[in-house]
């Protein structure tokens, strides 16, 4: 071949090739990944390649995780073409790759049970798992979002293992372990708070997205089901959950979080505002374990968000009686909730000193807050709150 400066190379004048030749050397291939390479050539093979490649994908059943990496990306174009082949948008599907602080708490979780010889060398197949409109909105991509809710998605349909929140009532300040049973499955308005995304949460409280509740209980069929039967170092595994949620086993705890406690325990004084002011959410709410707002804003990022939470009519002397979880040694199939303290509803700052929140304790204080009770107050907690 000549390469002479100037000389013209075959794949430089491809796209004077005619497409029926294209399609020609397509039709003889099949593996996706050479079918993906060949896309990026030019414009012309894309054109052939792709309808092979979303059929590849739809007849293996990757098509699901395509369009839940697109939602998670932003890419709308590979959402509406994905469409066009039959994806379908309100499907709940496992994640990619699970978070860390779920591979982590797995790992811990199996090795409380007793000792590992090794490392769990497999992931449970529902450590992660949402629908697009979920992934959209933690990820805060407002125009996809528009999209899928223009399809007619469920705006309230579960993802479970997708953030590191907790209901208070699984918050033990006097022992910091977690279970994976802890987290509840969330609607996409929480995931849109908790990231931080108001403008994509106003967009679904817009379109009527629940915010009396945020929680979707497993009792309700819609979790995410693949029954899976592993062994890990001799012991049998076989269920369809690996982690059932502990309030589904407790007929005495109502089951709810609202967009309000995600709010304030995020430090998102938009969407709290936004609830208190316009949508007339009562700031004294309670949640599952009749903890209010303000209870939420004292594990909150930043202090600031107690005061938010005062001048938007937050009560500082609003009694909480906290339950947790008891701390079996028999594993997390085991547990209960049980009170924390039996007596005196511990007050807002009570509840911040048991926690160490040092900036929260002096908003309080500067507020209103009674000091020197709540000092005899923890102490007596301290010594008389046992939980075993």
């Amino acid at each position: 071949m000549d390469n002479q400066p100037g000389s013209v190379f075959w794949w430089q004048k491809a796209d004077e090739i005619p497409l029926e030749t294209w399609e020609h050397i397509a039709s003889y291939v099949t593996n996706p990944k050479s079918l993906a390479a060949m896309a990026r050539v030019n414009h012309k093979l894309r054109y052939v390649c792709e309808p092979k490649l979303y059929n590849s994908a739809v007849d293996e059943g990757r098509i699901q995780d395509a369009v839940l990496l697109a939602a998670a990306e932003g890419n709308l174009a590979t959402l509406q073409k994905a469409k066009r082949y039959g994806a379908a948008f309100n499907k709940i599907t496992p994640l990619a790759e699970p978070f860390e602080w779920v591979l982590k708490l797995w790992e811990e979780m199996m090795a409380r049970d007793g000792p590992l010889s090794h490392k769990p060398d497999f992931t449970p197949p529902d450590a992660g798992w949402a629908t697009p409109l979920h992934v959209a909105a933690m990820n805060g991509h407002y125009h996809v979002v528009a999209w899928l809710l223009d399809e007619d998605v469920d705006i309230e349909a579960p993802a479970r293992f997708c953030c590191e929140c907790l209901p208070l009532v699984v918050q033990d300040p006097t022992n910091p372990t977690r279970y994976l049973g802890d987290y509840p499955a969330w609607t996409p308005l929480h995931y849109a708070i908790c990231k931080g995304h108001s403008s994509v949460a106003r967009l679904l409280l817009c379109v009527g997205a629940s915010y009396g509740n945020l929680c979707v209980p497993q009792s309700s069929g819609r979790w995410y089901k693949r029954p899976y039967n592993r062994n890990i170092s001799g012991r049998a595994i076989g269920r369809f959950y690996c982690y059932p949620h502990l309030r589904d086993q407790e007929n005495d705890i109502s089951g709810h979080v609202a967009a309000i406690h995600t709010a304030a325990a995020t430090g998102n004084k938009a969407i709290m505002s936004h609830l208190v002011e316009g949508l007339g959410v009562d700031i004294h709410s309670k949640d599952e374990g009749n903890a209010a707002p303000i209870h939420y804003a004292v594990l909150a990022p930043n202090a600031s968000m107690v005061s938010h939470a005062i001048q938007l009519g937050a009560d500082v002397h609003s009694g909480f009686c906290p339950r947790t979880v008891s701390k079996h040694s028999s594993g997390w199939d085991h547990r209960r909730i049980i009170p924390m303290c039996k007596k005196t509803p511990l007050e807002p700052l009570h509840w911040a000193l048991l926690w160490k929140k040092t900036e929260a304790v002096r908003e309080l204080a500067l507020n209103g807050a009674c000091w020197p009770k709540c000092l005899a107050m923890v102490c007596q907690h301290m010594l008389t709150s046992r939980v075993y």
